[in-house]
């Protein structure tokens, strides 16, 4: 599962019914290791207290689950545009090597691109 994003990693791994259980039901280590890019050293992108504050976070709040939403929904049942359908708002975008992204071509032909940021 290493590098599939955020939101293959929100879906199949980090079940919100698990941290709403309690901290101890997750390893925040491996949940560190698998969403971000820090080359399998989790030590290198999240300290430890950073990594315990960021699941303290979510599990003190109870919010786990709504922070999550978003991306399982959209994983069960992705957006849909009709041809020539578009957003209105502006959007920017910054895309990280290892996330899950479809081509800039294919994000401007529904949405108002007005930034596009490829990151290290």
């Amino acid at each position: 599962m290493t590098g599939l994003g955020y939101e293959r990693f929100a879906d199949a791994r980090l079940r919100a019914d698990r941290l709403i259980r309690g901290p101890g039901s997750v390893d925040c280590r491996e949940a560190a290791r698998l969403f971000s890019d820090c080359g399998g050293s989790v030590e290198r992108a999240f300290t430890l207290d950073a990594s315990l504050t960021i699941v303290s976070t979510y599990w003190f709040t109870g919010t786990i689950g709504s922070s999550m939403r978003f991306y399982r929904e959209n994983r069960l049942r992705p957006n849909q545009f009709a041809p020539g359908e578009r957003v209105l708002p502006p959007l920017g975008v910054a895309a990280f090597p290892r996330d899950t992204m479809p081509p800039r071509a294919w994000v401007e032909r529904v949405f108002d691109v007005t930034r596009w940021t490829d990151m290290p």
